[in-house]
């Protein structure tokens, strides 16, 4: 339980993957077999440890004795023992969608993200079926108003997360991504939600971004990117239309810098005050910005 609460007080805080109240009921409920024999919860909850430890990690050097690595790898072994069954099976519990796109996330900092990317395709296959990239009323009926708003938030949060790494992954690879923006029809992610996951903060709360939306936000403009500059259909492209691409493209990423001018400055508070995980975060951000414009 503590690393369980460990993991909703750092990392999904930043990258808010689970509904903590929601979890937090369903675990009360649950007694230890009945939690064991829930393919989905059982693997959540390993997933929240793994990357509680994996954040620990960060703080820690690579041969200290008390580096939690390995417990980390652990708990995502026992995770990874349910996943055929999450993928084969196919699920409607959005917890199954949550616990694959978790694995995914853990195991991107490997040196081969093959087995993300596995995990990834198998979170969007549900992600689609379950219909998380779309925003419909009669998809929350039976739910009560206030009910029906923290689950269209839950699941907007998922779609976005899992669209986020899928570009991630899509640029490590060097792989087309697996959701186009064609397809999407869920907004952005809430610019000042209540509960402010999502959101980075300086230690005197003086500078704030919404890390989640610029986060998403990028990742439409990458989108954009491959399908107008690197898929098969634009390499068909003249020399004029790719130009025509190239500068309408750059504007755009030059439009979302400006959107997020405090992210330099909340940087900068964060490795003062030694917030490692979400330091980390923050320059991939960055450097995805960066990339982007060097290929540009």
């Amino acid at each position: 339980m503590a690393l369980i609460r460990s993991y909703f007080h750092t990392y999904n805080r930043i990258v808010p993957l689970f509904d903590e109240d929601d979890f937090m009921h369903r675990f009360a409920e649950l007694d230890m077999d009945q939690i064991r024999a829930d393919a989905a919860f059982w693997t959540a909850t390993n997933v929240m440890c793994a990357i509680a430890l994996r954040q620990q990690n960060l703080s820690y050097f690579a041969d200290s004795p008390n580096n939690p690595d390995r417990e980390a790898w652990e708990y995502l072994d026992t995770a990874l023992d349910k996943a055929v069954e999450l993928t084969i099976r196919g699920s409607n519990d959005l917890l199954a969608i949550q616990a694959l796109v978790g694995m995914a996330i853990f195991l991107q900092t490997a040196p081969d993200a093959h087995a993300a990317s596995t995990l990834l395709a198998a979170a969007n296959r549900l992600l689609l079926q379950n219909g998380l990239h779309i925003q419909k009323d009669e998809q929350l009926l039976g739910q009560s108003g206030s009910e029906a708003f923290r689950l269209m938030v839950q699941r907007n949060r998922v779609f976005w997360i899992a669209f986020n790494l899928d570009h991630d992954l899509a640029t490590r690879l060097e792989r087309p991504p697996l959701i186009h923006e064609d397809d999407i029809g869920a907004d952005l992610p809430l610019l000042y939600p209540e509960d402010e996951l999502g959101c980075i903060s300086s230690v005197d709360n003086s500078t704030k971004i919404n890390y989640l939306r610029a986060r998403s936000h990028l990742a439409l403009i990458e989108n954009r990117i491959h399908r107008r500059l690197m898929s098969a259909r634009a390499k068909r492209q003249t020399a004029l239309e790719r130009g025509a691409a190239i500068n309408e493209l750059e504007a755009e990423l030059s439009i979302w810098k400006a959107s997020y001018l405090d992210l330099s400055a909340t940087l900068d508070y964060l490795a003062t005050h030694r917030a490692l995980w979400t330091y980390m975060e923050i320059m991939d951000l960055l450097i995805a910005v960066f990339r982007w414009r060097e290929r540009l």
